[in-house]
């Protein structure tokens, strides 16, 4: 009952997880946050309800304001998370491989904006709902989805089920699918590589996915 939860306001289920505790519950949310995306270097609004998550925690812990906004502007972010390899082959390459999730997909779809014409997809299938995600994708601008083996047949499913107009490649390694990428993506488009789904059985993690992803680019 001495202890603090800190809890993302913006779900019903956090508040109620954050409910059947004794102590003190504290909400945050992107309006917490005291910088704006403008003044940051991530991608996406999520990242304004992290902001606001740790500027909750910092204030308990009395860390200044002042130097947390200035760690907030600097902050680059870590690898594999939405992490822009540059342009190869007249093509933006983004590195989304600790997405694991439909969320964390659709999340990457939403700070990327327009630019996304080809998406990989697919990996250790764990049963969840791609019906959201494959919403998602209707209402962009994916055009090539490139889907590995395990989850990738349920998400193609989801995204002909939303009436999006995708083209589908199958690979079944990391250069079957960077070559496919290039063969399919336009000039000055985006190839985004985040998968919603975890990377057990092609890789042993998401960070040896994501050093594939790079190597097969580059080569």
């Amino acid at each position: 009952e001495n202890d603090v939860v800190f809890y993302n306001a913006k779900f019903p289920d956090c508040a109620w997880i954050a409910e059947q505790g004794r102590g003190e519950k504290v909400p945050f949310s992107d309006a917490d946050s005291p910088v704006t995306l403008a003044e940051i270097k991530l991608l996406g609004r999520h990242n304004l309800g992290n902001i606001g998550a740790v500027t909750k925690v910092i204030t308990r812990m009395d860390v200044p304001l002042e130097t947390a906004i200035g760690v907030f502007r600097e902050f680059r972010g870590l690898p594999h998370r939405l992490q822009d390899l540059g342009v190869h082959h007249g093509i933006r390459w983004i590195d989304d491989a600790i997405s694991t999730t439909p969320d964390s997909a659709a999340a990457a779809l939403d700070a990327l904006g327009d630019g996304v014409e080809t998406m990989i997809l697919g990996g250790q299938d764990r049963g969840v709902d791609f019906s959201l995600l494959g919403a998602r994708l209707a209402g962009s601008s994916v055009r090539h989805a490139i889907l590995f083996p395990g989850s990738g047949p349920r998400i193609r499913q989801a995204i002909e089920a939303a009436g999006a107009e995708v083209t589908f490649d199958d690979a079944v390694s990391m250069e079957e699918a960077v070559r496919l990428a290039k063969e399919r993506t336009g000039r000055g488009k985006i190839c985004l590589l985040s998968t919603a789904s975890p990377s057990y059985g092609m890789f042993k993690n998401f960070e040896e996915k994501g050093d594939a992803f790079r190597r097969c680019i580059e080569a």
